[in-house]
């Protein structure tokens, strides 16, 4: 009568439940466990695994359940028998030694089915694969508003770029022919207002030096291409950019493209070198003189050209005082700047005019040592891409 109930009791429990003797034949499973496998009782009593599964599965449990009578400790482990149905139905095994009043031994199994589980698993792995894509999706949306955004900023900055400098560089032009008219007209007197005369033309220059970075940055349309000679085209350049130098400055050029022809935009391209050079130039005045060494400003600037793998490089490197790690990060920023009198717009423009031949504006800089900036350019027409243009200035 007790037995019977036992049986019962274990028949109603939805966990699948064995007993096995030291031979390792069952002899006993629940309704649960002969379901899971498709047996009956009889069936089951007094066979193996190795009766029931493949060789690689059984060898498996029996291996297991021999380290459980071998050790007598508990054994925990995740299993997938293969049920009636053909499935591999995941299930967390656990084996344990029991022995009776007289001696004998046996291991007591229990198998609880981990299918749901899994399925939460996978659908929670899914879950955030979508949540990573979803992020991923938003991060490029984010990214395209803000180029959208930009652009539109572009836009009405080449605009307002364009009629500014139609509105100033008349009225500009007046007063610098004015300034000269009135040098001549005071003849051996002019050296009594040459300070006032210094400023205006100054005053002049700078002016027209913002406008022409304003067009610079706002200038997107399709860049205008020849092939030239680099090296050669760039030598001219340094050497009348060298003449308007003090002579404290150091203008060097060291050119390794072996007189190669090159697909770029002159005006473009002229103007970014310039501007860098004009950069490395400033940077220089803006650090005060060793006055242990001497009172003289003196700073060396290098241009210098090369091959890296299928692009052209152009470097200008400064000796200056370089670029503080805190303004390194945003000297890429258009209107950030450091200076009393600047746009913010010197590097950028660089920049636009490097990503407008196809290639990018690689910067390095030690603070305390110096600054090199590279304007690397791929050696192939079909790589500069085509801008849609904004002003034609």
């Amino acid at each position: 009568m007790e037995q019977a109930l036992a049986i019962s009791v274990l028949d109603a429990i939805p966990t699948p439940i064995f007993v096995k003797d030291q031979a390792l034949n069952f002899v006993f499973a629940n309704r649960a466990h002969c379901e899971l496998i498709g047996k009956t009782l009889a069936e089951l009593v007094g066979k193996s695994d190795v009766d029931f599964f493949p060789d690689d599965e059984s060898s498996i449990y029996l291996s297991r359940d021999r380290t459980v009578f071998e050790t007598g400790k508990q054994h925990l482990s995740e299993e997938t028998p293969t049920a009636a149905d053909g499935r591999h139905v995941p299930v967390l095994t656990r084996k344990a030694l029991f022995k009776t009043e007289d001696g004998r031994r046996f291991l007591v199994g229990t198998a609880t089915d981990l299918s749901e589980l899994h399925s939460l698993k996978l659908q929670n792995e899914e879950n955030m694969r979508l949540n990573a894509q979803l992020q991923e999706n938003m991060a490029r949306l984010a990214d395209a508003q803000s180029e959208l955004l930009q652009k539109g900023k572009l836009e009405q900055l080449g605009q307002l770029t364009a009629t500014i400098a139609h509105e100033l560089r008349n009225p500009l032009g007046s007063v610098r022919t004015s300034a000269f008219l009135l040098e001549r007209k005071l003849g051996d007197n002019a050296a009594t207002v040459g300070a006032q005369l210094e400023r205006i033309n100054n005053g002049i220059a700078r002016c027209d030096n913002i406008i022409t970075q304003l067009l610079d940055f706002a200038r997107t349309r399709k860049i205008e291409p020849v092939s030239e000679v680099l090296d050669i085209w760039l030598e001219t350049l340094v050497r009348e950019e060298a003449a308007k130098l003090p002579s404290s400055i150091d203008l060097t050029l060291s050119l390794g493209t072996e007189n190669q022809e090159f697909p770029f935009d002159p005006t473009r391209l002229s103007r970014a070198i310039i501007n860098l050079i004009t950069n490395a130039v400033e940077a220089a005045k803006s650090t005060p003189p060793n006055p242990i060494h001497s009172n003289t400003l003196h700073c060396s600037i290098l241009v210098r050209t090369f091959k890296r793998d299928h692009a052209i490089v152009i470097q200008v490197e400064d000796d200056g005082p370089g670029i503080p790690p805190d303004i390194l990060q945003k000297i890429r920023e258009p209107l950030f700047t450091t200076k009393n009198f600047g746009t913010g717009l010197g590097v950028p423009a660089v920049e636009q005019i490097a990503l407008q031949h196809g290639g990018r504006l690689d910067i390095k800089s030690e603070f305390g040592k110096g600054s090199v900036f590279s304007i690397v350019i791929p050696n192939r027409r079909s790589e500069i891409p085509e801008a849609a243009g904004i002003i034609a200035a």
